[in-house]
């Protein structure tokens, strides 16, 4: 995604009038938040992309790199997700793109530098570490069955 002022153009271009009528909004507050979007999105990529150039990445091998930084960023968007799901995604996704051949320093690199709390969709939980709190996984209520052959004596 090299040019923002250019994907929403396309977009603009690409917007029927008829699907706008249908909705409460403008078809300009509609363009203006695609916009800030695909700057949004755009200036996450050349962040992306400095790490991995810091890292001494080859060229060839960025795609899955940026792929990995698009997914926390749709992740860092979803406003109602709390920080104990948000980090276990978070780690989902980094052993993910690690299985798939990526340096895992480098994932970690560009969650910690890229996706920080000041980064967050506002309204959403902040950015907490890789690893749940122990007290997350201790909450979770057992299972008792009430069937007469499951029922514990």
């Amino acid at each position: 995604m090299t040019d923002p002022v250019r994907s929403a153009a396309r977009y603009k271009a690409r917007y029927k009038v008829g699907r706008a009528k249908t909705s409460n909004e403008p078809l300009d507050e509609v363009a203006r938040r695609y916009e800030a979007a695909m700057a949004e999105l755009a200036a996450m990529e050349s962040k992306v992309k400095e790490v991995i150039h810091t890292f001494g990445v080859p060229g060839s091998q960025y795609v899955p790199y940026l792929d990995f930084g698009r997914q926390l960023y749709k992740l860092n968007r979803q406003e109602r997700v709390s920080d104990e799901n948000h980090a276990m995604a978070a780690k989902v996704l980094l052993d993910k793109w690690a299985a798939r051949g990526c340096d895992p320093n480098i994932l970690a690199k560009i969650r910690k530098d890229v996706f920080t709390s000041a980064n967050r969709r506002p309204g959403s939980a902040a950015l907490s570490p890789l690893t749940p709190p122990p007290e997350a996984v201790n909450r979770m209520p057992q299972a008792v069955s009430t069937h007469r052959c499951c029922a514990r004596t």
